[in-house]
This record gives structure tokens, sequence and C-alpha cells, in this order.
């Protein structure tokens, strides 16, 4: 289990890792070059994983864990080839190990920040114990997701077909649903796969902030500050609740927030209403829904791509269209969002032949999905 699950996260990220130099994509920000070589790895395994399915599904069952772990062994013999590549990234690391100079301690202190909050902020929101499932209120469409999940670890459900409506096929942004069940496919329980890649992928949105602003400006502190006022919302909302409780000794304080058991959710309300006051505006509407992490990612790096279009080759402008079309199923509408930002840079904007190239095949690929969804509309 840990073998596989190890092998579904590293293998595709290092080789990302590896292939990006050799596409022309230059990023002077180690954070973003790993979160992006993560991301990429994620989006390509998983779509990689679906098609895989679907031809599986007509041959034998248990698809989705015989297409994961398939893609593990091709990853791996990809990495051989470029076993040259694999054995640099190894001595530069060691080397870097030995002279003391792989992280700055400040840089470690927020690194681990991160991700300890990350981790500390989704795994209390669900739970198993004797075989029962517990979630907090903030989690409270967890059982749509559920049965979206087992139908792809249990069912076989490729080319999928919606968990509750017969005859029409799974369409709104279930490739965030298909990933967590690759990972229970190989071996973690659903509450497990839930909680360590919603962790993981937060924590990756933390450092994909942190290399953006790098890139940006370029200040590395300017990004950490950009995604610790992520945690906060970028509000100071908390500082009202020190006004309520003036009086009290900062001694009382401390053991108030210790000792504190309601829940953040219902105190991070402001007034009455927990809809536009409360989710929406806080970091519990990413533990509502989780497939946004992915979809915030997707626009920090789409963002990034359109500003060095100019700097990157036009074959590799073509493959990033390809891989903004793959996301069509992971978020209809945030793609679509991203092309409609893409048709104005077009219009607008002086260097259109790579603004083109990235639009005609993002469309081309969005094409050939959404004729999959009409065929199998049909089909039924």
């Amino acid at each position: 289990m840990i073998t596989f699950t190890a092998a579904t996260l590293i293998l595709p990220t290092l080789l990302v890792y590896i292939l990006l130099p050799k596409a022309g994509i230059i990023i002077h920000s180690k954070y973003l070059k790993i979160s992006l070589s993560w991301f990429i790895g994620l989006v390509s395994i998983t779509f990689f994983a679906f098609i895989l399915s679907i031809i599986l599904s007509f041959f034998t069952t248990s698809v989705l864990y015989r297409s994961v772990i398939a893609s593990d062994v091709l990853l791996f013999f990809a990495l051989i080839i470029l076993h040259k590549d694999v054995a640099d990234i190894i001595k530069r690391f060691l080397n870097k190990v030995r002279d003391k100079k792989l992280i700055r301690w400040k840089d470690l202190v927020f690194i681990s920040f991160f991700l300890f909050f990350s981790f500390s902020f989704f795994y209390p929101h669900l739970a198993i114990n004797d075989e029962k499932i517990y979630r907090s209120p903030i989690f409270w469409d967890l059982h749509w997701h559920v049965p979206i999940m087992q139908t792809f670890v249990f069912g076989d459900n490729f080319p999928p077909v919606n968990e509750s409506l017969s005859g029409v096929p799974m369409t709104y942004h279930f490739f965030g649903d298909l990933v967590f069940a690759m990972y229970e496919s190989i071996g973690l329980n659903i509450v497990t796969s839930i909680n360590f890649i919603s962790s993981l992928a937060f924590f990756f949105l933390l450092i994909t902030i942190v290399g953006f602003v790098q890139e940006l400006f370029p200040s590395k502190n300017a990004g950490f500050i950009a995604a610790v006022l992520t945690i906060f919302s970028s509000s100071g909302h908390f500082l009202y609740y020190f006004d309520n409780i003036s009086g009290q000794s900062i001694y009382e304080i401390a053991g108030n927030i210790l000792n504190n058991t309601s829940h953040p959710w219902y105190a991070s309300f402001i007034g009455e209403n927990p809809l536009y006051s409360g989710v929406i505006f806080n970091l519990f509407y990413f533990v509502e829904e989780r497939h946004m992490i992915f979809a915030v990612i997707f626009l920090i790096i789409c963002l990034w791509f359109i500003d060095k279009r100019d700097k990157i080759p036009n074959k590799t402008l073509a493959v990033i269209g390809c891989l903004i079309g793959a996301f069509f199923l992971w978020h209809i509408y945030v793609t679509i969002m991203l092309i409609a930002a893409l048709v104005f840079v077009l219009i607008f904007d002086s260097k259109k032949k790579q603004t083109l190239l990235i639009l005609i095949f993002s469309l081309i690929f969005i094409s050939g999905q959404y004729a999959y969804l009409k065929n199998a509309a049909s089909s039924e």
C-alpha cells in the first residue's frame, strides 16, 4: 500500500520535474517548479488512468487499480530511460545536504508550518472509527462524493455514468473524486485517501502561491506572506474576537483558546448568515468544496503560463493547451472561465500567436471531451 501510494505520488512529479527544462520551461523559483511538477504530474496520471480504465473496462474488472499500477510501471520505465537525469537530481540533492544548503532555516520553518497546518486543518473534519465514518458539519455533501468514488473503485464505472440517475453520463468535476478513488484503489481506505490528498493539495496550493509571488516580484518573503494571508483569508476579522474579550489577561485569553471546544466553522460566521459570511469567505470553503483546491492551483499555474508564454517554445505551448483542456472534466466552469480569459488576452494583448496556440489546443482537447459526453448521453 505505502509503496504504491508513494510511487503514484512521486513518479509523475519526478518525471515532470525532469521534463520541464527539456521542454523549454524555465522556472526560477524552486517552489513553483516543485508545485508545478506535482500538479502537471497529477493531472497527467489521472487523465491517463481514466482513459486506460475505459479501455480495460471492456476486457476485465478492477480496472482503476490496474490502470494506476500500469501508469506507475510506465512512469518507472520512463525514469529508467532518463536515469542520467534522475542520477543528476539525486547527486545535486545530496551535495546540498552535505553542504547544508538544501534549505534555509527560515524557509524550513514556513514549509513545516504549511505542512503541519494543511494536515491539521483537514483531518479533524473526517474520521473513521469502528468501521464508521464521521464527518464535521462543514463537510455536509460527503454523501454525494462517496458513491462516486466507490463506483470507480468497486463498480468499474467506466465510462463514468451518473451514480444516481440511470442513463446520464457523469459530468461535473468528478475528476477530483477520481483522484481520491485512485489512491483508495491502491490500498488506502476512503477516509485516509480523502484526507491525505486534500491536505497534500492544500499544502501544494500554499507552495504554489509562494513560488508564483517569488516569480513575479521576485521576493520569497513576499510569497511566504501571501501564503500566510491565504490561511487567514487575507482578513483581519480575527481581531474582532479579541475586541470582544477586553478585560481578560493574556493568560486567560490563552487558556480560553486552548480549552475552546466550539466548532471553528460556527465561530467564523459574521452575524447570522453562514453562507455569505462563513463558508464562502474563509478556508472552510475548501473543506466542503475540496475539488476547488485543484482549481485554484490550476488558475495560478495557468496565469503564470500566460504571463511567460512568449518565453516558451511553440510546441510546449501546444502541450500546455492540451493540459488546460484536460482540466475540463476536473471542473467545467473553471476551464470555461480560463478559456474566456485567453480570448480576452488574445484580443487585447500583442502576443497573439502564443495565445492562439494555447487557445486552439485547449479547445481541441475540450471538444474531444465534450463529444465524449454527448456520445455517452445519446448512447444511453
